[in-house]
């Protein structure tokens, strides 16, 4: 069974071996039911010529395909005193 410890050590050797291959978005932690698991994302599915182990130190390794992962915009913060306006219309359709 796979720790958590272990896991994050298995994440930094991941780091070393994965960080520059083509379309790899991003390495993590994730779980597999009470286990703990190292997490590749790919922006696109992997070519036959590449290939990740299914292990690193006993850490099992999984490979998903999540498509690019981009910074979402701030979101517009929007005053609590004023109900939205569907909430304000839905009041008058009621009469």
């Amino acid at each position: 069974m796979a720790s958590l410890d272990s896991a994050r050590a298995a994440k930094t050797k991941a780091l070393k071996l994965f960080s520059r291959k083509r379309h790899v978005g991003g390495i993590g932690i994730t779980r597999l039911g009470a286990k703990y698991a190292v997490q590749v994302n790919l922006e696109e599915p992997q070519t036959p010529r590449q290939s990740f182990p299914t292990e690193i130190d006993g850490v099992p390794v999984v490979i998903r395909v999540t498509g690019v992962i981009r910074k979402q915009a701030p979101r517009k913060k929007t005053s609590r005193k004023d109900p939205p306006a569907s909430a304000r219309s839905g009041a008058k359709n009621a009469e």
